[in-house]
């Protein structure tokens, strides 16, 4: 998935890489619960998310059809 949005030159080979190596870091202790989000984690996601969602409202012309502006 993240290597795609490199390929689409949504985001750079290297940041693919680096989400890629945080996915492989963190999936075991997320997915088997040992571990909690801190409350700077669960802001910083929300602040990614966000971000992401705009970008990819600008990178693909699609504001018109968002269901989040209604």
């Amino acid at each position: 998935m993240y290597q795609r949005g490199a390929e689409v030159n949504l985001f750079s080979d290297s940041f693919a890489a680096r989400l890629i190596q945080l996915w492989q870091q963190n999936r075991a202790e997320v997915y088997y619960r040992e571990t909690v989000a801190s409350a700077e984690q669960a802001d910083a996601m929300l602040h990614l998310a966000e971000d992401l969602h705009q970008y990819l409202r600008e990178f693909a012309s699609l504001q018109h059809e968002c269901v989040c502006s209604t």
